[in-house]
């Protein structure tokens, strides 16, 4: 037993997924328990170490995206599209969250950069067949890099409505005119895909469509990189557009048609957020409850204190109950393709739950807590991004409550 006081990260014998017994994996497929089981085992083998490099010697985006390019086909490939000889997310999409808890368990930055960067392949199945070798093809060969522009400085939750950048035809071509911001790896990207109004007389929801654009477009430039709270490594950026002259052939989808595209998108984007929520309360779980079971305080270990024990069974509940809120929604993605109700519901319950259960690992391990001798701190301040990214909680509920009465009807 070390001194007091000097108890590490390292010398915890921590692992991501301790806590993960085969009783709590009732609910999943053999095939689902089997990939989580390699993939876990290469997570805690090979990606953790590189993880901890990582954070202490060079946190950039570029060491991010390289880790992530490092990662074994046949876990990346497991989420990637049928048309790029991958599993398929849009056939099993457990698989695919369980890779976003097992990766996010060890590390959203990394996570977050190398997601990014793919991000295209959220809307493959939109694209004609000339799109995907365009321009999602050299993304899955690492060739380019992407970035998603939705967010503006009017427009955050309110997609619709605050939408001011606009795309108007000029014969075979588009002309962009706007701004978006907190826009991951903006500065970064190669390619990206531009939300945009291309009919201001209908309602925005009926008149936004869907552009993709190279970074090289004469008139695409780059207001700034923001800094930020957590993330480390993740660049999230502000982009103007003046007079973007794009080809008509670059529109996803019909014109007028983003909408739909962009709902269902994030049906499957608030579910992966759900089991990265989990994947980062996880963590701060795990090793809160090794600490308190080697740290001595008043002659007796911590987990002996029922104060302390009680808030352990809190914690644990919160995440089990958010791992149970995502699987109901990848089941319902699974069978109906959409889940606007369920994919809200746990991604507002998850995003709320994880800075509150990593905040309280914090609080149990104390000072040393605050310190980053632990990767406490760091998880905490991740989360803390969650219940705004990807649409704010409050957000959340109004989709929620909006379903729930249909669902009377």
């Amino acid at each position: 037993m070390p001194a007091q006081g000097e108890l590490k990260f390292e010398e915890l014998g921590w692992e991501p997924g301790c806590s993960l017994t085969e009783k709590s994996l009732i609910l999943y497929t053999e095939e689902e328990k089997e990939f989580r089981r390699d993939f876990n085992q290469y997570c805690r083998e090979e990606l953790l170490p590189k993880a901890n490099k990582f954070y202490a010697e060079n946190p950039t985006y570029e060491e991010a995206l390289r880790i992530w390019r490092e990662i074994p086909r046949k876990y990346t490939m497991k989420h990637l599209p049928t048309y790029f000889g991958g599993g398929g997310c849009e056939k099993n999409p457990m698989i695919h969250n369980i890779f976003e808890e097992e990766i996010n368990a060890i590390s959203y930055s990394i996570e977050n950069v190398g997601r990014t960067a793919m991000f295209c392949l959220d809307i493959e199945s939109f694209m004609t067949e000339e799109q995907r070798e365009k321009w999602l093809r050299p993304m899955v060969e690492f060739k380019t890099k992407g970035a998603d522009c939705i967010t503006e400085p009017t427009s955050g939750s309110d997609v619709y409505g605050g939408m001011k950048t606009r795309a108007v035809r000029d014969g075979d071509y588009y002309i962009i005119n706007g701004e978006k911001c907190f826009i991951t790896a903006g500065s970064k990207a190669d390619v990206m895909a531009i939300y945009c109004i291309t009919n201001p007389d209908v309602h925005p929801h009926d008149g936004m469509s869907i552009i993709m654009m190279s970074a090289d477009t004469p008139g695409f430039s780059v207001v700034k990189d923001y800094q930020l709270m957590g993330r480390i490594g993740t660049v999230l950026s502000h982009l103007k557009f003046e007079n973007c002259r794009v080809p008509r052939e670059n529109l996803i989808g019909k014109e007028n048609g983003g909408s739909e595209i962009f709902e269902w998108r994030m049906d499957w984007v608030r579910t992966d957020c759900c089991f990265r929520s989990v994947g980062l309360a996880r963590s701060c779980f795990e090793i809160a409850a090794k600490f308190v079971q080697e740290r001595l305080r008043f002659g007796r270990r911590l987990s002996q204190f029922e104060g302390v024990s009680f808030k352990l069974v809190d914690m644990y509940t919160k995440i089990e109950t958010a791992r149970l809120l995502g699987i109901k929604a990848a089941r319902a993605l699974e069978k109906y393709d959409r889940a606007p109700k369920e994919a809200a519901h746990a991604k507002l319950y998850a995003a709320d739950m994880a800075p509150w259960v990593c905040g309280q690992a914090l609080w149990l391990l104390g000072a040393i807590g605050y310190t980053t001798l632990y990767p406490v701190e760091r998880i905490y301040r991740d989360t803390t991004v969650e219940p705004i990214s990807e649409g704010a909680s409050l957000a959340m509920k109004y989709l929620v409550q909006r379903e729930i009465y249909k669902d009377l009807r």
